[in-house]
């Protein structure tokens, strides 16, 4: 029955119905799945309430599985949502910190959602100047994307790119580079 209420659940975020959403998730929290479910049902309700604008509720479910600092995946993952909920407040280092920790920590191996990740670390470098280590993670999370065929992932990731670089003091040759790729994508 979990699985179900999780299913449910991720359907109805796909369509956009958060309030549902949410509401089978919590379902599929109570009916005792194993522990490392429960952590990433959590991450995906934190991510609702952000959409909600609920932040400050999405931090109390998120920063539990950050403090245990296991190095589980999980953590990596809370970690990096709280990173990318304080990259759109008014404090973008700090969420820019959290970032890095989530994909650069030694520890930190793959995780559903890392290459995500490292575009949002990315862009909050690129957002506080730093634009040669900003390109290398965008670089670096680009290729997670096609070793994962997230081709919809990657084409937003070009497309960010490219728009970053017609916007600074790239070379005509950069920008039209960024472009070529992002037109011959197979979508």
């Amino acid at each position: 029955a979990c699985w179900v209420e999780t299913a449910a659940g991720s359907w109805q975020q796909a369509r956009g119905e958060t309030q549902k959403a949410l509401i089978h998730l919590k379902k599929a929290e109570t009916q005792s799945p194993p522990a490392a479910a429960v952590d990433w049902l959590r991450i995906t309700q934190a991510d609702l309430l952000v959409s909600l604008a609920q932040n400050g509720t999405a931090t109390t479910i998120l920063a539990p599985i950050i403090s245990r600092e296991d190095n589980s995946p999980t953590m990596h993952a809370a970690m990096a949502k709280l990173g990318v909920m304080k990259l759109k407040t008014k404090s973008p280092q700090h969420g820019i910190r959290l970032l890095k920790e989530s994909v650069d920590a030694e520890h930190a191996n793959q995780w559903p959602g890392k290459a995500s990740a490292r575009a949002d670390y990315a862009l909050g470098l690129l957002m506080i100047g730093d634009e040669t280590a900003g390109l290398w993670q965008l670089t670096l999370a680009q290729q997670e994307f096609e070793i994962d065929r997230e081709t919809e992932l990657l084409a937003k990731s070009l497309w960010n790119q490219w728009q970053y670089l017609k916007h600074s003091d790239a070379s005509k040759q950069d920008i039209e580079a960024a472009r070529t790729r992002l037109n011959t994508l197979q979508l």
